[in-house]
């Protein structure tokens, strides 16, 4: 979803506190009721089923309980949707969900791609905790690739060709949450990239960097950082990095 943010500030995907802020104090108890009443969609308790509703319908119910101008959702109601189904905006989940509407951009997203990713999830909702389970047991698998590219696609912000640094941190850090623990290296890139980011380190991430970072990553994860072989055909970013932690590891030991 697509904040229009500055990428030099610390309201990043990663680091959002008036967003967190807004999640705990965005919508009053009123509110709340007055939606319910009016969509029928019980938002903090599970509700009694009285009527039957096809889904195609209730995703338009719960699109309408998010839009402010029934053409789009923008950043309150995308607060407040992801508020309903606890989950936190700079997490994995939403992040996937983005993808599964083919949001054009960060923090909006339109009728035809939230009805999109509503209908790619194929559940039938009753309650947002449908929605919660459903984002949270998704199987991406088979489609992993295509989510990775077009993660760097989603970051682009006004026009840009290239990421800037800070986003691809930002959303590195989201898309590797499950992975974290299995890929060593990763911790060590973003750390390289945060730590150094205003000096040697380009300020934008091109997309090649970006589609070869997972096969680097595993490259390393196996063999080394003694294997790597700058005269490859590697971003010279990656040589970058190797060079670094070599130097890193002559120092420590």
């Amino acid at each position: 979803m697509s904040y229009n943010y500055d990428t030099h500030s610390s309201s990043s995907l990663v680091s959002t506190q008036h967003i967190k802020k807004k999640l705990k104090t965005g919508i009053d108890q009123h509110s709340i009721l007055a939606i319910e009443s009016e969509c029928g969609l019980l938002i903090h308790k599970k509700p009694k089923i009285q009527t039957i509703i096809s889904s195609n319908d209730r995703y338009e119910q719960i699109f309408e309980l998010y839009s402010n101008d029934h053409k789009e959702i923008c950043l309150d109601g995308i607060l407040r949707f992801c508020q309903d189904i606890a989950i936190q905006p700079d997490s994995y989940e939403i992040l996937l969900f983005c993808f599964l509407c083919q949001a054009q951009q960060m923090y909006s997203l339109t009728r035809k791609e939230f009805l999109h990713g509503l209908k790619a999830l194929g559940i039938h909702i009753d309650h947002p905790h449908d929605l919660r389970k459903a984002l949270i047991d998704y199987q991406i698998l088979s489609n992993e690739k295509n989510f990775y590219s077009w993660t760097y696609q989603f970051g682009l912000i006004d026009g840009q060709r290239s990421l800037t640094t800070r986003n691809a941190l930002s959303l590195w850090r989201i898309f590797f949450t499950k992975r974290k623990n299995e890929l060593i290296v990763l911790n060590n890139w973003l750390n390289y990239l945060e730590n150094i980011i205003n000096s040697e380190v380009p300020q934008q991430i091109n997309i090649d960097a970006w589609e070869m970072f997972p096969d680097f990553a595993e490259f390393i994860q196996l063999n080394g950082y003694e294997s790597y072989d700058a005269t490859q055909a590697w971003p010279s970013l990656f040589d970058q990095f190797v060079e670094y932690q070599k130097k890193i590891k002559l120092f420590t030991f």
